[in-house]
């Protein structure tokens, strides 16, 4: 199958669901087979077929037979999401929507949730999880409820509670492709009539798939990490339940380090080939020379925790709830961005914090009447930064020097080391309503008022020699940043008849602004927020055993937030870009078609443009006229204007197609469960997901990804007792040639390879 045929497949299929979903209409006396699907999308448990929300809510057991160890994986369920990953850095995009790097004065267009509490950093999305009961995508913005950097949605975790009451067990070993070797767990256990404590871990590790070409380096793109997570529940009386939750992760390895030269010579622009450095062989392979083992940040090492604590007091019409959470997030890593042999350029972020305190209080109505309400207060505070060093070559031509380099750390070399720190304060008031206005029709109104404080305590720039010392060469001010926003939605929805809800809403978002620093460029420019107005019709359907829900929207986006990366700016900076708009359709339908056999099917179409953008763009240099003029003189030593690329500013990018905004995406999926003679299951899974081709920036000078085709299956087999299973799977089993991300800088640039094909075997137990 043809690339261009996705769509017609997608098209296709849909049709023919569609037309089993009339038939079904008609038989509605059939016992369905559906999961009923509850969420909290609007701070309250409902029926997903009730939400007018465009929420893709995936169930645990879903994730868990799809192979889908971390939310990066998780746009092969969810079409119009995706993630890019690099270093500590996780990129998440929301039907074109989302923020490549946030460094500690800025952050993500997507908010990243766990159960109940924020999770500034989207690094936390590299983490696996187990023991979840489900993860919910809502797209679109979610100004009124969520608040800031919700402006392209939310990505909820949310973990299973302990039960009451009930012991439950459960464990489980795999060993896979490239030594995987993992093992997770679970046990809830009762500690009296009102009170059980659940704690689930899970260990991954494995050697990693990225060779590197010189004897004194590591493998790259391995895993080790460790997560734990508990909760303890206590119904302290009738009315009033106490929810204790906490968490804890530690990943120490080279996930995402594996930067390899983006162009394969000099003549095509990347530096470190020019001046005798050698690269990777092949696709899997790596040339870099730092950080060798042993060195200051010879790893990728995040640790990352919190606690919270949920109070919920049942006042019969109402429920009064205080939800007070508190996190840490810490991120030490180096990084040889020129991806060749020679000490060109590189990098340590040392340090990287962040820490956060919030609080948040609603009055959660119950549904017994027509009006139902939230009403809720938000207090968010944070201390965040960190520092980021670069040396190598590329740091000496900036300092002036021709200091022979001696390899190892980046403070073995002179080196230039920029560092910030922030506080940061954010308050908001809310309040949404539904009002049933007949049996058939119901209107949604929210308002959410956002007051935010972002303080820069410092922010210098360092040189420092080896054996001289090191000095502040640049340093401004503590400086202040304030915004204050109002985000409302209104949603008109209807049901003309019991199993299909029809709705039609306008919503506000906001990603707020912030400083971009840590960088080499002091003073470091200011980001104002973006703004996203959403119009959105959807619908949501289900008659018999099919499922059928989607949307069509527009997003009027000012002063989008995008990405740049120049050596002036530290590797990459944050730019607003004037106005941009999405148009876009996307669908997800669900058919138990049989016992035990139930079929899935996804498809996004985006259509966006930047309407307003004179940004840069990158050209090689061995075309411009500065190397024509360098070349026509005698002295060689302005021949550098020839190599590598130029930035050329104010190139109108008006009319081009966003970033990360594939015009199609989506999957379709399989699952059958069969029963065997003497009583023992056989469950059978497959998935497909497509990803079409993107863009890193907003012309092709940035790098362009090609389509992308997932596929991966697994083969269960249960015990008569439902005590013991074994598992075979798979995953990418086209062995696709695929990149987590790409990054075109002046010295040529860097992609990372997401993993070949691999496979494994996992045995497990419940008791």
């Amino acid at each position: 199958m043809t690339m261009r045929r996705f769509p017609l497949m997608l098209g296709s299929a849909a049709i023919a669901l569609a037309a089993q979903t009339a038939w079904a209409q008609d038989t509605q006396g059939n016992e369905s087979n559906l999961e009923d699907i509850v969420v909290t999308a609007q701070k309250r448990s409902e029926n997903l077929q009730d939400v007018p929300v465009a929420v893709t809510a995936i169930a645990g057991s879903l994730i868990a037979n799809s192979q889908i160890d971390a939310s990066e994986n998780l746009p092969r369920l969810t079409p119009g999401l995706s993630v890019n990953r690099n270093a500590n850095f996780v990129g998440l995009f929301l039907r074109g929507v989302g923020t490549l790097y946030a460094n500690p004065g800025l952050e993500s267009s997507v908010a990243m949730y766990l159960d109940d509490t924020y999770m500034p950093r989207t690094a936390t999305a590299a983490f696996s999880f187990n023991d979840i009961e489900r993860i919910e995508v809502l797209k679109g913005p979610q100004g009124t409820l969520y608040g800031r950097n919700a402006a392209a949605g939310a990505v909820k975790v949310v973990t299973r509670d302990p039960k009451i009451g009930e012991w439950e067990g459960a464990a489980s070993m795999t060993y896979g492709r490239f030594n995987r070797t993992a093992a997770d767990g679970l046990i809830n256990i009762p500690l009296g009539d009102r009170i059980a404590a659940r704690v689930a871990v899970i260990y991954d590790a494995n050697d990693g798939y990225v060779k590197t070409n010189q004897p004194t380096m590591p493998r790259l793109q391995d895993r080790n990490l460790v997560h734990v997570t508990g909760k303890i529940l206590f119904e302290a009386t009738d009315n009033l339940t106490l929810k204790l939750s906490g968490d804890y992760g530690d990943k120490k390895d080279r996930e995402g380090q594996a930067f390899t030269n983006l162009e394969n010579s000099c003549a095509a622009g990347q530096i470190g080939l020019c001046l005798g450095g050698t690269g990777a062989n092949s696709f899997y392979d790596n040339g870099l020379d730092y950080p060798r083992r042993g060195t200051q940040g010879d790893k990728m090492h995040t640790v990352n925790g919190g606690a919270a604590l949920r109070a919920d007091l049942d006042l019969g019409p109402a429920t009064l709830s205080s939800i007070t959470a508190y996190r840490h997030y810490k991120f030490t890593g180096g990084a040889d961005l020129d991806g060749t042999s020679i000490p060109f350029l590189h990098a340590l972020t040392d340090g990287e914090f962040t820490r956060s305190f919030s609080e948040e209080v609603q009055l959660v109505s119950d549904s017994s009447g027509p009006l139902k309400y939230v009403l809720g207060f938000y207090y968010y505070k944070e201390r965040s930064g960190g520092a980021f060093t670069i040396s190598g070559l590329a740091a000496n031509a900036q300092l002036g020097l021709t200091t022979p380099l001696n390899g190892g750390t980046v403070y073995d070399d002179p080196y230039l080391t920029a560092r910030a720190k922030f506080d940061i304060e954010s308050w908001a008031p809310y309040a949404q309503a539904t009002y049933e206005i007949s049996d058939q029709f119901a209107i949604t109104a929210g308002l959410r008022y956002t007051s935010e404080k972002k303080t820069q305590l410092y922010h210098t720039l360092t040189a420092g020699i080896p054996g001289v010392g090191a000095s502040v060469i640049a340093s401004e001010p503590e400086g202040q940043v304030k915004f204050n926003k109002l985000t409302p939605k209104i949603v008109l929805d209807f049901k003309p008849v019991d199993d299909v809800l029809l709705y039609a809403g306008f919503s506000r978002g906001f990603k707020s602004g912030g400083i971009n620093s840590p960088s080499t460029a002091v003073p470091a420019n200011r980001v104002t927020p973006e703004v996203l107005d959403s119009y959105e019709i959807g619908w949501k359907t289900e008659f018999g055993n099919v499922r059928f829900n989607g949307a069509a929207f527009y997003y009027d986006y000012t002063n989008l937030q995008v990405t740049q990366t120049s050596l002036e700016c530290g590797a990459s900076c944050v730019v607003n870009a004037a106005n941009a708009e999405v148009k876009g359709v996307e669908a997800d339908l669900t058919w138990a078609a049989a016992r035990g056999l139930e079929l899935g099917l996804g498809v996004s179409y985006l259509d966006t443009k930047f309407k307003e953008y004179f940004g840069d763009s990158y050209v090689l240099s061995s075309t411009t006229a500065a190397c024509a003029a360098a070349v026509g003189t005698p002295d060689t030593a302005d021949d550098a204007a020839c190599l590598g690329y130029t930035v050329v500013p104010d190139v109108d990018h008006s009319g081009r197609r966003m970033p990360q905004a594939p015009k199609w995406s989506g999957y379709a999926r399989a699952g059958y469960t069969t029963a065997l003679a003497s009583g023992a299951k056989l469950v059978f899974n497959a998935l497909y997901s497509y990803t079409g081709n993107i863009f890193y920036g907003p012309d092709p000078s940035y790098g362009r990804e090609g389509a992308r085709n997932m596929v991966s299956g697994s083969i269960t087999y249960t015990t008569p007792n439902e005590m013991l299973s074994f598992t075979v799977f798979g995953d990418n089993l086209l062995n696709e040639k695929y990149r987590i991300n790409v990054s075109r800088q002046q010295t040529g640039g860097w992609y990372v390879p997401g993993a070949p094909i691999t496979w494994g075997v996992k045995a497990g137990v419940k008791f």
